[in-house]
């Protein structure tokens, strides 16, 4: 059978999917739109980018949540990244936090999403640049686990070069993004909070909230020299943080 698109829509019209079991209301459209056959026979013709389409059109203030949540029960083979991408074409805006809350809350696991949000979201720190941030929203209760992949320079000759962890023969002065930790260290900080030795590898500081932002630890003003501006190179970072 050929799923008409008029079809869909006079369904669509009927009811209203902000205020139903939304995932069940559509299930029940699309069986009747297939004669009661399985859902997924129906779903064969109806890709799911056409399917979100219509349904946004039909009703423009429905939520990343809801979508998500509609998506993973109807595509149930689909991974979290596939949901997410299908997310962010049709939500442009949708931050890091807003993908990670729909996701979540559609039943996918956690690994699976932090394994979405850091392909979806990259975060990449250049050591060029003061505080950057990531996008990266912590609540009081929330774990927050950085990992910090490649090197970069606090100069640009061979030995200032060093990854994440710094050059521990090198001590941050005064006025450096944090005195007396090793010279060229990722550091961290959540919202207005003191910063912290982040590394190669470390877990944020626990009960503290906001944004996540990073920074190479340099002489940020040129108090000492210039500053930032012989740095070389970049990190990736890979964030994984459980919502609580």
């Amino acid at each position: 059978m050929t799923i008409k698109e008029q079809n869909f829509r006079e369904f669509l019209k009927k009811i209203n999917v902000q205020n139903s079991q939304h995932q069940d209301v559509l299930i029940e459209v699309l069986k009747s739109l297939n004669d009661g056959e399985e859902v997924s026979a129906t779903l064969d013709q109806i890709i799911p980018q056409y399917l979100v389409g219509i349904i946004r059109e039909m009703y423009a203030d429905i939520t990343p949540d809801k979508m998500a949540a509609i998506l993973h029960k109807l595509y149930p083979l689909k991974t979290s990244t596939e949901i997410g991408q299908i997310l962010l074409e049709n939500y442009p805006k949708l931050t890091r936090y807003e993908m990670q809350k729909a996701l979540n809350g559609a039943g996918f696991l956690s690994v699976d999403t932090q394994k979405t949000l850091n392909e979806l979201y990259p975060i990449t720190v250049k050591s060029t640049l003061p505080w950057q941030a990531t996008g990266v929203i912590v609540g009081s209760a929330d774990s927050l686990q950085i990992v910090a992949l490649g090197k970069w320079g606090i100069n640009n000759g061979p030995s200032g070069q060093c990854d994440a962890d710094g050059i521990a023969s090198l001590v941050a002065k005064m006025y450096y993004t944090l005195p007396n930790k090793p010279e060229g260290a990722l550091i961290g900080r959540i919202g207005d909070n003191p910063p912290y030795l982040a590394g190669n590898s470390s877990y944020a500081p626990k009960g503290q909230t906001g944004e996540l932002h990073l920074c190479i630890n340099d002489d940020l003003d040129g108090k000492y020299g210039l500053g930032l501006k012989d740095n070389v190179g970049e990190l990736k970072i890979i964030a994984t943080i459980d919502l609580c």
